[in-house]
């Protein structure tokens, strides 16, 4: 029997590493096609429409804007000290009409 912290023995500490990292990563093939690595789905969005906008961003945008390089704010392990202090900027999110996220005012 597994005691107490098994399953999650393996997570990060701060949980918001995980959290921030587990999101979709664009890659390019050879010929220049764009394609999309996927993590661990549905326990938060990756891309959203922002509130009376029709077109799509990503959720962590505000935080993404602290990055020495805003175009690919992935690329520096800053990226765990911006979400782990950013991560109330996030905005709530909601499901309108059951066909895409939505972030709220």
């Amino acid at each position: 029997m597994a005691g107490a912290g098994f399953f999650s023995q393996q997570m990060a500490l701060p949980w918001q590493a995980d959290f921030y990292d587990c999101q979709k990563e664009r890659h390019e093939d050879p010929d220049g096609n764009e394609y999309f690595f996927m993590w661990w789905t549905a326990h938060r969005p990756d891309d959203v429409f922002p509130f009376g906008g029709a077109k799509q961003a990503r959720w962590t945008r505000e935080i993404d804007k602290l990055a020495k390089d805003p175009n690919n704010p992935d690329d520096d392990n800053g990226r765990f000290v911006r979400m782990l202090e950013g991560w109330p900027k996030l905005k709530f999110i909601s499901v309108r009409g059951g066909n895409h996220w939505e972030e709220e005012k």
